[in-house]
């Protein structure tokens, strides 16, 4: 078990405005990994790895060929035995549309 940082429980949201009614996509919920300090004891574990990570989700056919999308991930919660956050970085989000 883990008991220092690590990455939040988030989920994949939609909404046709950034004002607006945000969804929560099915089976999106996912834990983020975060990077680890090559410096601490302990480096490397299940919960902390180096490199990118990939995360994929299939969005809901509602959001095909609407004008304005917007997607956030939501932080939930701390995974169980993990007490408190690391800082994150997000590089790239792409979106895959095939019509």
């Amino acid at each position: 078990m883990q008991v220092g940082g690590g990455g939040p429980v988030a989920v994949v949201e939609y909404a046709y405005s950034m004002s607006g009614e945000w969804i929560k996509v099915d089976n999106s919920e996912f834990t983020i990994l975060g990077q680890f300090d090559r410096t601490a004891a302990g480096g490397q574990t299940e919960k902390n790895i180096p490199g990118y990570k990939v995360y994929d989700f299939k969005l809901p056919d509602a959001l095909l060929n609407r004008d304005n999308i917007c997607i956030r991930l939501r932080p939930v919660r701390l995974p169980a035995g993990v007490s408190s956050f690391m800082p994150l970085r997000l590089a790239n989000i792409s979106i895959k549309y095939n019509k």
